[in-house]
């Protein structure tokens, strides 16, 4: 029932895009929009249903209540996730910072539109997307930019 409502309903707003002029572009990104991409559908399998979402950063924005969120998640054992944009010239990149209900530390590089396909190549591609998963040790450390990051767990 679900599948057959969010078909229509993805049918009936390709048709109303195409009618108003938008291109597929368009179309797919506003499709991302309304269900998340391949970031947002990870982080949350990884932080878990009772994973508390400690926000979304967009670019030169002041990150200062997400990381407190992140920190004070860590320090209390739950799990988290928070996204931070990050600043490109023509591409939808991301990152976020994930821990699991089991302990583990996880940092997420999304790329939306990997090679820039496309005249629109700063939208969400539906199909391009692409994440890579880093575990990381528990240590926090801040960016220059604002952002939390982890350090990557590499071994001897």
């Amino acid at each position: 029932m679900r599948t057959a409502l969010a078909l229509v309903v993805l049918f009936a707003l390709a048709i109303l895009s195409l009618a108003a002029g938008y291109g597929p572009y368009r179309i797919c990104q506003s499709f991302v929009d309304l269900v998340g991409d391949k970031l947002e559908w990870r982080t949350r399998s990884l932080a878990g249903e009772q994973g508390v979402n400690c926000g979304r950063v967009e670019s030169g924005h002041d990150a200062r209540a997400a990381n407190d969120c992140a920190r004070e998640s860590l320090s209390l054992g739950r799990g988290f996730r928070v996204r931070y944009k990050i600043p490109t010239i023509d591409s939808n990149v991301s990152i976020g910072l994930v821990r699991s209900p089991q302990g583990r530390l996880y940092e997420i590089i999304f790329d939306g539109n990997p090679g820039n396909i496309g005249r629109f190549s700063y939208n969400t591609s539906l199909f391009r997307q692409q994440i890579a998963v880093e575990e990381c040790s528990t240590e926090l450390r801040v960016t220059h930019g604002g952002r939390l990051t982890c350090i990557a767990d590499r071994g001897c």
